[in-house]
Order: structure tokens, then sequence, then C-alpha cells
């Protein structure tokens, strides 16, 4: 088919190849989606791309029985592999904090990244359509999200591909109807109750009539918007060096002194700009954040809905769920990847002796005997470990009562040990007496970078 050809472009255009590739398909059997696969079935043919499909079913429709079926028959006739997942209703906390079209999208998403990461896929493909886009700018419109809600849909956004965001809705089913071509209509997407199908159905069809170019007349707006969110980003992130970030997490890190050099009006701006980068955000949140920015106290833990702030001296550090985050008791650390543990930075690498290595409080050097797998944990109960160049083993609790460290602290304390489960290392304060570096002769070393940060 000629739309094909058209996909291929635009996917060219934004820097994707399918050329020998690995692709994981979000599919639900609806119209998007089912485009796609047969896409994909074309650049199997041709370019010898690889894909399987991933279809989630949160039991709540009734009608869901025929999507399973023709999701299943269609992949099973074209050989391709179904991921499945069955979950149950989602239960009502989630409902109640999220709505169930979010909490279901987090869900998903959620099982699509494990399964990109586990079978070590190229791209996750999505069915999302330039209808879509419009649809979305609307909601958030309502919901008063401000700059970023505005923001459209990227084509590319990391992992995630949408490969029909140049084509509308009724393009993407007049082309399946002319090459006769079936797919699944979710019955739930003609309930005028539900926001999304009342903009669909009455607000899309009036701009379709009333403008122009209709919903493509948004085109040229979306792309100055997207651009002026890429210059706000730059100069938050990049140049005005206020805030730190790990998209793995996630958690917006504040550098205190600087960020209250602005005047308040200045300040609300930028931290909404940057936790909405990662978050939903509201104004109860940024006001919260103000307070504690402007508190007093150099030592402050606060809950604010669903996020965790937490002040320490000139830090302020923002996370969401962070009760669980904090909670964290083991991780294995991979070489040359920075993790947050409970409040720390963590970083180990291997570096060559005289490139590149520079001495300071934050950093700790291990012989290459040390080990060949690392974790953090948290200190339990009997735990000892021989200070370096000190005589006899000493417990843990006992160095963080001479060190005098706070209760609160001292169990969100990382542990670094190896895989013989040898105590290395208690957080930024001691390192054992093993595996010294021989800065003469060694030629290599392990390099731990260890940092509070809240």
């Amino acid at each position: 088919m000629e739309i094909f050809r058209s996909i291929l472009s635009f996917l060219n255009e934004k820097g994707i190849k399918l050329d020998n590739k690995k692709v994981l398909l979000s599919f639900s059997g609806g119209p998007d989606s089912t485009l796609l696969f047969y896409f994909l079935l074309f650049c199997r043919k041709n370019l010898n791309t690889y894909f399987e499909c991933f279809y989630l079913n949160h039991n709540e429709r009734d009608d869901v029985k025929n999507e399973e079926y023709f999701v299943e028959n269609i992949c099973r006739k074209n050989g391709i592999f179904l991921n499945y997942k069955n979950v149950e209703i989602l239960s009502s906390k989630e409902r109640k904090s999220l709505g169930f079209e979010r909490a279901g999208r987090e869900l998903r998403k959620k099982y699509l990244e494990n399964i990109f990461i586990e079978k070590k896929f190229d791209y996750i493909f999505t069915g999302h359509n330039f209808t879509d886009s419009v649809e979305t700018f609307f909601i958030n419109l309502q919901r008063n999200m401000g700059l970023r809600g505005a923001t459209p849909m990227k084509s590319v956004d990391k992992s995630y591909v949408r490969p029909l965001l140049f084509l509308k809705k009724n393009e993407i089913i007049d082309i399946l109807k002319k090459e006769k071509i079936e797919y699944i209509e979710d019955k739930t997407n003609f309930d005028r109750r539900i926001v999304r199908n009342k903009i669909r159905h009455e607000l899309i069809p009036s701009l379709e009539s009333s403008l122009k170019d209709g919903i493509l007349s948004f085109k040229t707006f979306f792309e100055n918007i997207s651009e002026l969110e890429e210059g706000f980003d730059q100069i938050i992130f990049e140049n005005l060096k206020i805030f730190e970030y790990d998209e793995s997490s996630p958690y917006i890190l504040i550098d205190i002194p600087k960020i209250l050099s602005y005047n308040k009006k200045l300040r609300k701006i930028l931290i909404y700009f940057a936790l909405s980068k990662f978050f939903y955000v509201n104004k109860n949140l940024i006001d919260e954040v103000q307070k504690v920015l402007v508190s007093k106290k150099k030592n402050v833990e606060k809950k604010c809905g669903d996020f965790f702030i937490v002040k320490s001296y000139d830090k302020l550090l923002i996370s969401k769920n962070f009760e669980n985050f904090e909670r964290e008791k083991f991780l294995e650390v991979e070489i040359n990847k920075r993790v947050l543990f409970n409040c720390f930075e963590f970083e180990i690498k291997k570096v060559e002796n005289g490139k590149g290595f520079y001495f300071e409080d934050s950093k700790f050097y291990f012989s290459v005997e040390s080990g060949k797998r690392f974790f953090l944990k948290t200190f339990e109960k009997g735990d000892r470990m021989t200070i370096f160049k000190m005589v006899g083993s000493k417990r843990l609790s006992k160095i963080f009562i001479d060190l005098k460290i706070e209760k609160s602290l001292r169990d969100k304390m990382p542990v670094l040990v190896n895989e013989k489960g040898e105590i290395l290392l208690l957080g930024n304060l001691k390192r054992s007496d093993l595996y010294p570096v021989d800065f003469k002769n060694d030629k290599e070393f392990f390099e731990v970078y260890v940092k509070r940060v809240c």
C-alpha cells in the first residue's frame, strides 16, 4: 500500500530506520494499531524487521472477549508472538488517584517497558495519530496544565515511536475501509460522558468544518510550542543549572541558593516548568515547594499528595511515590551507571591510573580484586567492618553513634558490598581496609562516587 511508504518516509525524516530492527507494538485491535500491525508485516517482508505485539486486558468492558479473540487470532494467523497480560479491574485506590484512563496507561507503559528491556527491542510503536494530539491538547486545556499541556505528542520520545502522528483519525479509518482491513471498535469510544469522547465527537467535527484547514490548522501552532518547550528546557536544565534530575527514578533536585536568587513569581515559573517535565503537577504542589524553600528549617521532610519533598541544607529533593523509593533495601549496582539509593547518589567506575581521576571527599578507590558484582543495602543488626587504617572490626551501629549520625539517616545509609558479602564502604562516611589501591603499580582500579543529596 502507498500509505506504508508514506509512513516509512515519515519515520526516515525522524531518523528511525527499520532495517533489521526489533519492534514491540502496543496492539489493541483498534484502527490505529491495526494499521501499524499491517505496516510492520510489510516491513518484515521488505526490511527484515522483527516485531512482536503486546496486549493488555484490564477486564473493564463487557465486549472485551471479542477484542481479545481478534488480537490473538490475527497474531496467530501471521506468526506474530503476542505478549499477553490479563489484569483484574484496577484497584479503587489507583482509580481514585489517577483516574481509570491514566491508571490504565501507566500500567500499560510499565509492562511495555519491562518487555522492551527484557527482550532487547529497538523501538516501542504506539498508534497515536494527529487527532489524538489535538484531543489531548483540549483535555490538558481544561486541566489548566499550562505550557507543557499545550505541547503536542512527540513522534519519537526515547524508545517510543508514534509513526501515525502525521495522519488524522478519519484518514486511518478511510484507508482500512478502502483496503477492506478488519479492526475492532471499542464501544466505550462512543460514550460521550467521557471527556475525550465528547471532544472527539462534538468539538473535532466542529473544528474540521469551521477552520480553513480543519484540525491541521494546529500543526504550525504545535511546532512553535515544541520549539518553545525545547528552548525553555535548555535554559532551565543546562544554562541556569538550578535543577538536577534522574529520568529513571525520577526525581528533581533543586539548588536552593540559586533558585532563591529569583523573585517569587519567577521561582514559581521555574519550578512549574522543571517539575512538569516529568510529573503531573498542580498549584498545591508548587505552593508547598515554595514554602519549604523559604523555610528557616535546614532539614524538612514533607508529603504533598503523591509527592515527597525533602529539604537538606542547600538542596531540595522532590520525588513521586517517595515512600516506596525511600524504603529501598537492596540494589545491584551496574558499572558506569549513576543511581539514587535512599537519598544518596552512587556510581562505580573502572578507571585507568593517571587518566581522568582525582581525589575528593565524595570519591573512594578500591583495587579491581574488590569484586565482580557490587550491591547497595541498608545496614542490618550485627554488620561489622574494619575501618581503613584502623585495627579491629567495628559494628556499623557503633560507627553511627561515634559520628553522631541521626537515626533516620542510619536507616537510609547505603552499605556497599561485593558478591562475597564483604562490606567495602559505609555511605560517604567510612571505607573498609579491604582491597586498597597501590597507586604506584596498579594500572586500573574502581572509583566509587557517593554523595548525599537530601
